[in-house]
Parts: C-alpha cells; structure tokens; sequence
C-alpha cells in the first residue's frame, strides 16, 4: 500500500492521481489512455474520466467473461460528496441517508439504470439470502431472479404435472425449484435438460455478447448443489443439445418450465416444445427475456407468443412469465 500512497503523496503527482485500477488485486496499466487505444492495444489500459471507466484485461480476454475480479482505488476528490465532513463516513448514519448516498454512487457508474428501492423484502430475507449464498456463493447477479423463481413457484403448488429447466449451468435454480417440492411435498418430477458443454454458437440473432462454450458447467457441480436437498430422487438430468432429449418426456405435462439459454434457437426449441405441454394455471419462466445481451431470445419468444392468448408479464428483476390459459380446443 505505501506505493499507492507514494503515488497520492509525491510532489507533482497527487493532482494526477485519479483512479488506479487493479486486475486479481494486482496493479495494472497505463492508465489515462486514450480510448482508441485501449480498444486496439488493450493491455490493461485503461482511462477513468467524468467518472467512468473505460478499460481492458491485461491478457485483452472479454472482463465480463474471464473470470478476473477489478477493483479502483479512487481520489477523495472525485467523491468528496459521499465522505462526511467530519471523516466518520456511514458510521452514524441513519438508513436513509445510507440509501441516498449509495443511489447517488450507483447513478455515476449506471445513470440510465433504476436503483431499486429501500426496506424491501427481499433485502431483509435471512433465510432465502443464506439458501441463495449456499449455492451461488461466486454471484449475487441473479439474486433477484432467483428470488422471483421461488416466489412464482408458489402459484403452482396444486397445478398438475411436472417441471423442467432448460438450460441448468450450476443447478441453483433447480436447487430452489428442488427444494419446493420437497417442502411442499409434491409429486412431481424435476426434469433438467442442459448440453454440459457451454452455448452453442450464437446465430446472428443473438447479437455478440456470448461465444460459443460460454456458461459451461458440468453434471458434477449440478449434483453438489442438489445435495443441499435431503432427497433429491425426483431430479431426472437429461445431458445433451436441446431439444435432443425433449422427446424422452414428450408424454408429459408440466406446471413449471424455467427456459434460461441464452440464444435463440434453443429458446425457441424449448418453447415451442413445452408450450403445448403446459398446464392450465402452469408458469413458463424466460430467465433472458429483456436483456439486451440476449436479444434473440426476446424476438423469437415475442413472435411465437403474438398469436396465443397469453400476456407476457415483465419482470422488474430481469425476465418475463406467462400463465397459460384453457387451450383453443377446450374454450
């Protein structure tokens, strides 16, 4: 740390110091670049200017993706209006004044980006806060989605037939969908259908943010989360390229089909598939529904609800559900 302080302190230098960005708790850089030459060279160049930064990876891997942890160590300067005059920061705050200063922050990073609101729930939910740390610990990105899930699984305790995730990664949601029915007691089976070997390659509709073998994970790690179940015998895994094995469960009925894949031709695969199978008062969940990184799975979804006679609800947390009504023939 005495570097980093040298660098604040020097003579000369203590106006120049703005932001310092580290890459795994290692010091990277030259920072202060121009941005056409962090998208050409990258290198770990990286520039923080009205309070936004603009960097790349020191190997020039994708951020998002490569699984390296960023932190900034910033001026007081630059946010002299979050620090109390008399140094004692959020100590003897109370916790609206908390809220205001942390939406404030928040807002310089995403300024088109809703911060949520206070005393919520969800924020206050000890058991489901350590239910989720159990078996996400390495993200809280999907906190609120899995929060949904579990709530929206509610309405189809007394809905007839079984439940399928498409798309499983790691299996925390089938740990929530898992751990439902084991505490309401339900006959039914969870059916988790996944290739294990990461994205299929993206069509031009799915836009550039995912590769190909992105979100890879395996039946192993599927498993160690669903051992937080006491039971977990009703989970039948289906390993393979959807809808490769869809017709293994073509003579069944769902309450609760959860389709997280992230691109459009399986999106529309699985749903085209289980919405002819979903029950009356059934829930079909779209984990990606929305997201500009995943903007096949929002038309083709779109186009193949516009003739049917279910509204797509929008979720606040990210994603979308339907509820499925009587089908035509039985009106």
């Amino acid at each position: 740390m005495s570097a980093l302080m040298d660098k604040m302190t020097a003579d000369g230098h203590q106006s120049d110091f703005v932001c310092i960005l580290f890459e795994d708790k290692l010091e990277i850089g030259p920072r202060n670049m121009p941005h056409v030459d962090i998208r050409k060279h990258g290198g770990g160049r990286y520039s923080f200017m009205n309070h936004n930064l603009w960097f790349s990876a020191s190997d020039n891997s994708n951020p998002i993706r490569n699984k390296k942890k960023y932190s900034v160590l910033i001026s007081a300067s630059e946010h002299i209006d979050i620090i109390d005059n008399d140094g004692l920061g959020f100590d003897n705050k109370g916790i609206q004044e908390r809220f205001a200063h942390a939406k404030n922050s928040f807002k310089r990073i995403w300024p088109f980006t809703v911060f949520p609101d206070v005393n919520r729930k969800i924020d206050n939910d000890d058991d489901f806060k350590q239910l989720f740390q159990l078996v996400n610990a390495d993200s809280e990105l999907t906190y609120e989605r899995k929060y949904s899930l579990n709530e929206l699984f509610k309405l189809i305790r007394n809905v007839p037939g079984d439940v399928a995730e498409c798309g499983v990664y790691k299996g925390s949601s089938a740990f929530f969908m898992g751990k439902n029915i084991s505490n309401f007691g339900l006959d039914k089976k969870l059916c988790l259908f996944d290739s294990f070997h990461g994205l299929s390659a993206p069509d031009a509709l799915d836009g550039s943010w995912w590769q190909k073998g992105d979100l890879q994970s395996t039946v192993a790690e599927v498993t160690e989360n669903l051992k937080h179940l006491d039971d977990f015998s009703f989970v039948e895994i289906y390993e393979g390229w959807i809808p490769d094995r869809f017709h293994e469960v073509e003579d069944r009925q769902f309450c609760f089909v959860h389709i997280d894949v992230d691109l459009a031709q399986p999106t529309l695969s699985a749903v085209d598939f289980f919405y002819s199978r979903l029950s009356q008062g059934g829930i079909m969940l779209m984990d990606d529904y929305g997201f500009t990184s995943c903007p096949g799975v929002t038309k083709v979804f779109d186009a193949f609800m516009a003739n049917k006679p279910e509204q797509i609800i929008n979720l606040s947390s990210g994603g979308c559900f339907i509820v499925k009504t009587k089908n035509k023939s039985t009106l």
